[in-house]
């Protein structure tokens, strides 16, 4: 559920006193020998002065903070009290205000086949390239990213990007497409201000949180059911009771995703001139697919690839 947050606190002239006399160091300095203990944890610590005030902030890696990973939101106990020991540790006390300012929502699936795992990719490049505030930005052949201001959202291959690295692949890495969605500060003073929802761990660790971001922000945009082949996209479409009228559209719908993308199809044109599709026709489309479990992005019928690949993240969105 929940892979890193970053959090910060306000430092008072006592807790400078403190952690100087305590670390024999300036306090900016102090972080190092607070690294040398729980770097390897998964806490990460900075000290950091703004204007005439020091804040202390810290990066936490829930996997390796409490060493598992398919965390939940029943782990919230296991977590707080390790956040709790690393303050005890620090300060002597964990009274402390911890106010959080960034949390990346994580969902990995395994996807064995390395081919299955390129051909995704190549499908999720052809999703639309916008979407209300969010961009798609297509750095790698391995990353996709729909970003807005205060959200950032991306799904990449997780071995992929170790391997491109240079990086250690972890046992829970191997084989995983993973799907991020990542809450920048300005999105959580938002939820604050317009929401009630305090900036604490507690608040947003929570399945249900979880899901409502992770489906708003991708499922929006990779769309839900499987991966065909036209051919048998054709058959699931003509064995439905849909009219036949519409069968055919649809069949042409999922011809020009192919050709121009989801967001070029929109814009496609009759010999008239006027849009193919209207925006009440393209939703409807897509909505008869989803019934259908056919995604609207189809696998190309002379790519190298399986006719059919299940969608990973629609492996979990019933129940993430």
């Amino acid at each position: 559920m929940i892979h890193t947050a970053k959090f910060y606190l306000k430092l008072s002239n006592e807790d400078i006193n403190f952690l100087e006399n305590k670390y024999w160091e300036f306090i900016s300095l102090i972080s190092c020998k607070i690294d040398d203990v729980y770097k390897e944890k998964g806490i990460a610590t900075t000290f950091t002065k703004i204007y005439s005030n020091w804040y202390m902030y810290f990066t936490i890696d829930f996997i390796k903070l409490i060493g598992k990973s398919d965390i939940k939101e029943a782990d919230y106990s296991k977590v707080q009290d390790k956040i709790n020991q690393y303050l005890y540790d620090i300060f002597q006390d964990n009274k402390r205000e911890l106010i959080l300012i960034r949390l990346d929502y994580r969902l990995d699936v395994k996807v064995e086949a390395k081919a299955d795992r390129e051909t995704i990719m190549y499908l999720y490049n052809k999703t639309a390239e916008k979407y209300k505030f969010k961009r798609k930005y297509n750095e790698y052949d391995t990353t996709i990213y729909f970003n807005s201001k205060s959200i950032q959202s991306k799904c990449y291959d997780k071995e992929a990007e170790r391997i491109d690295k240079l990086q250690t692949i972890e046992d829970y890495e191997k084989s995983i497409l993973r799907f991020e969605v990542v809450l920048e500060n300005k999105h959580l003073n938002y939820m604050k201000r317009q929401h009630n929802i305090e900036k604490n761990l507690k608040n947003y660790f929570k399945d249900s949180l979880y899901q409502k971001y992770m489906l708003e922000n991708l499922g929006v945009l990779l769309y839900y059911g499987d991966y065909y082949k036209i051919y048998s996209a054709e058959k699931i479409i003509e064995a439905s009771d849909i009219k036949k009228s519409d069968k055919n559209l649809i069949r042409e719908l999922l011809v020009d995703i192919s050709k121009y993308g989801v967001t070029g199809a929109m814009e496609v044109t009759n010999k008239k001139g006027y849009k193919k599709y209207s925006k009440y026709k393209f939703l409807k489309y897509l909505r008869l697919l989803k019934e259908l479990g056919v995604n609207p992005i189809l696998i190309p019928k002379n790519m190298k690839a399986p006719a059919y690949i299940k969608n990973p993240f629609q492996l979990q969105c019933s129940g993430i």
